[in-house]
């Protein structure tokens, strides 16, 4: 049982440093990204700070798509 509780203890953690790494790279993302004007990147930080992960996901999505249009020119 003691087993059981530091596997799923274990399982919680990567879990919860996959999402914090996420929103960190997101917000490095947003910071270094020069196709956004300053108050585009205030917001979408303000944003991914309150919508963590589902928001950093639209944000790499939307933000990611445009390379891969011009990469692969369909």
């Amino acid at each position: 049982m003691v087993l059981l509780g530091i596997f799923s203890q274990s399982i919680m953690l990567i879990f919860a440093l996959a999402i914090m790494y996420i929103v960190v790279f997101s917000i490095y993302h947003i910071v270094t990204n020069d196709k956004l004007d300053p108050y585009q990147k205030v917001v979408w930080i303000i944003v991914i700070l309150i919508g963590n992960i589902l928001a950093s996901i639209i944000y790499l999505i939307i933000h990611n798509r445009a390379k891969f249009n011009a990469k692969w020119k369909f």
